[in-house]
């Protein structure tokens, strides 16, 4: 899965910019469990990781809304 937190997911690298801040209904709650996700693992100190894997959360909800977004 650390492979697909590149924009290389989505030919478009501003897929998820067409996307207001909170305009789908799960990227609120993706913003909160993004920071308690792995908090001890080094690849996630670096605030960039993080936000590689925000939009790789946001990615898969907009396109898979079937399955949407769950923490777990």
């Amino acid at each position: 899965w650390m492979e697909c937190l590149s924009d290389t997911v989505h030919p478009d690298n501003n897929f998820i910019n067409n996307f207001s801040r909170d305009s789908h209904p799960c990227f609120v709650q993706i913003r909160k469990d993004v920071v308690r996700t792995f908090p001890t693992h080094s690849y996630f100190y670096e605030k960039n990781n993080l936000d590689k894997f925000e939009n790789l959360l946001k990615k898969f909800a907009v396109y898979f809304p079937g399955i949407g977004y769950t923490q777990g």
